[in-house]
């Protein structure tokens, strides 16, 4: 299965289909191709900036634009208002290695879940994983 482009690499999809049970739900921050690859075995909600993305796969959105350098947290904080997930897969917002504000924001996210980070191949972004181990 190739996903391609931008998108999460095959590794990380194969690691997520050995490790988290079908049908399960994944909060997505930052959607893109790999929300319609993770949507054929997942339940996802995805968090996104960019309105051309907003709605283009299997998945339930919420359009945030970026506000004060990340995602408009009054409308993240009320899309997951009684919601429940098994993951988050942090792979947004991209512009400028702003992922590292997902701590800044962290009470609005139960991370009693699994977390999985997106490009950590790049300094930033394994800087941001190791934060959480």
């Amino acid at each position: 299965m190739s996903v391609g482009g931008m998108a999460i690499p095959d590794s990380a999809v194969e690691w997520i289909n050995s490790n988290l049970k079908k049908g399960s739900t994944i909060l997505e921050i930052g959607s893109g191709t790999g929300t319609e690859v993770l949507s054929r075995n997942y339940k996802m909600m995805s968090i996104e900036q960019d309105e051309e993305w907003v709605g283009k796969y299997d998945s339930d959105y919420l359009h945030a634009p970026i506000v004060d350098g990340w995602y408009d947290t009054e409308k993240v904080k009320n899309f997951l208002k009684d919601k429940t997930y098994d993951a988050i897969l942090i792979d947004g917002p991209g512009e400028g290695g702003v992922r590292s504000k997902f701590f800044e924001n962290i009470e609005l996210f139960n991370t009693d879940v699994l977390l999985i980070f997106d490009d950590v191949e790049r300094p930033d972004d394994m800087k941001n994983a190791k934060m959480v181990s």
